[in-house]
C-alpha cells in the first residue's frame, strides 16, 4: 500500500491492528518503501500514525536516505516537518546530502544544503567530501554540484585516506566535454594541481602520463609548475613524458609556459639520461622528429632542399627529417 500510494488503504490497515513500524528482512518500513518511490500520500499518513521519521534499515538508511538518492524533495521537506534528523549518518557515514551528491539530485542537495547542522565538508569512511563525490564524473551535473558546494565554502584541496583531492578526481574522470571546465572551477578556488596521493600522484604528473594536455595547461597557466628538479625510479623526468605527449598533440604551447616558469630547470633536463635506454628528452625528441608533426611548433620551420626532398634519397644520407632511417650509433 505504502509503495503503491495508497493512503485510504494504509489508514484502514492501521485501524485494524497493522503496525506502522513493521520491517521486513532488510529492516525496510513501509515509510522507506513509500520514501524510495516517491509517495507523498502514503509518507504522510504513515507520519500522522506515529511512524518514526528517522526509522534505519539494516545499513543505517533512514527514509530520508532514500527520498534524497531519487530527489524526492517535497519528501524530504515532509519529513522534516515531522521531525526527521535529515543529516543522520548511516552505517558508512553517508548522510542524504551525500547521497543526494552522488546521484546528482540537484533539488534534494540545494535542499539540504540550507538544513541547519549540514556540513559541506562531512567525510565518508574512506575521507572523502561531497565535493569528491561531486568530482568522480564530469558531466554538466558535477560541474553545478561542485559549483554550489564550492560556494558553500567546500575545500577544494580535501585529501581522501589516500591523499587524493577532487582535482585529481577530475584528472582520472573520462573525458567529457566538461572535464576541463570542472577543472578550472576547481583551480579557480584554489585547487593545487601538485598535492600528492600516498602513491605520489599529483593532478599535474595523472595529466601528463595520461596525454591531457588542455589540463596540464590549465593547471600551468594557474600558476603552478612541475617539480623540475625530481626524477621518477627510472630516471625518467617529466620532459620525457612531454615528449611522448608531442607525437599526437601539440605542446607548442605547453612549452612556452614551461620555459617561461623556470628555462634553466628545463633546459638541464633535456640532457638528463634515464636508465631504460639511456636516452635523454633531447635525443627522443631528435629520433622522433618525423612523427611530431603536431608539435612543429617547438622545433620550428626547417626548409626542405632540393637533395633532401626525396626521404628515399641515398644523397640525404637517411638521417635528416625526411623520414629516413637513423644512423645505427644512436639507436636505443
Amino acid at each position: 500500500a505504502a509503495m503503491q500510494n495508497h493512503p485510504d488503504l494504509i489508514e484502514f490497515l492501521l485501524e485494524n491492528g497493522a503496525c506502522a513500524q513493521a520491517q521486513d528482512k532488510r529492516l525496510y518500513t513501509a515509510l522507506h518503501h513509500a520514501c524510495k518511490n516517491g509517495q507523498f500520500g502514503a509518507a504522510q499518513m504513515l507520519l500522522r500514525a506515529g511512524h518514526d521519521p528517522s526509522a534505519r534499515d539494516s545499513s543505517g538508511n533512514t527514509p530520508a536516505h532514500f527520498a534524497a538518492a531519487y530527489d524526492w524533495v517535497k519528501v524530504l521537506q515532509l519529513l522534516k516537518h515531522y521531525g526527521a534528523d535529515l543529516s543522520q549518518p548511516n552505517d558508512w557515514k553517508t548522510t542524504p546530502l551525500s547521497i543526494a551528491v552522488s546521484k546528482s539530485c540537484i533539488s534534494c542537495l540545494l535542499f539540504l544544503l540550507e538544513q541547519p547542522g549540514s556540513i559541506v565538508d562531512a567525510r565518508d569512511n574512506e575521507g572523502r567530501t561531497l565535493l569528491h563525490h561531486a568530482c568522480t564524473q564530469a558531466e554538466a551535473s558535477n560541474l553545478r554540484i561542485a559549483a554550489t558546494l564550492l560556494k558553500q565554502g567546500a575545500n577544494p584541496n580535501a585529501a581522501d585516506l589516500n591523499g587524493a583531492t577532487p582535482l585529481l578526481f577530475v584528472v582520472k574522470a573520462s573525458s567529457t566535454s566538461k572535464q576541463l571546465e570542472l577543472a578550472k572551477e576547481l583551480l579557480g578556488a584554489g585547487a593545487t594541481p601538485d598535492s600528492a596521493t600516498k602513491a605520489g600522484d599529483t593532478p599535474l604528473s595523472v595529466a601528463l602520463a595520461e596525454g591531457k594536455s588542455e589540463l596540464l595547461m590549465a593547471m600551468l597557466e594557474s600558476g603552478h609548475s612541475f617539480h623540475k628538479d625530481k626524477v621518477g625510479k627510472s630516471s625518467e623526468s617529466f620532459l620525457h613524458k612531454l615528449v611522448a605527449i608531442a607525437k599526437q598533440k601539440d605542446i607548442g604551447e605547453i612549452w612556452k609556459v614551461i620555459m617561461a616558469q623556470d628555462p634553466a630547470a628545463v633546459k638541464a633536463l633535456l640532457n638528463h639520461r634515464r636508465h631504460s635506454n639511456g636516452r635523454s628528452p633531447i635525443i627522443d625528441l631528435l629520433l622522433s622528429a618525423p612523427q611530431f608533426s603536431a608539435s612543429s611548433s617547438i622545433f620550428g620551420t626547417v626548409p626542405e632542399s632540393p637533395s633532401t626532398s626525396n626521404s628515399g634519397s641515398s644523397r640525404s644520407g637517411g638521417y635528416g627529417y625526411g623520414g629516413g632511417r637513423v644512423p645505427h650509433r644512436w639507436r636505443p
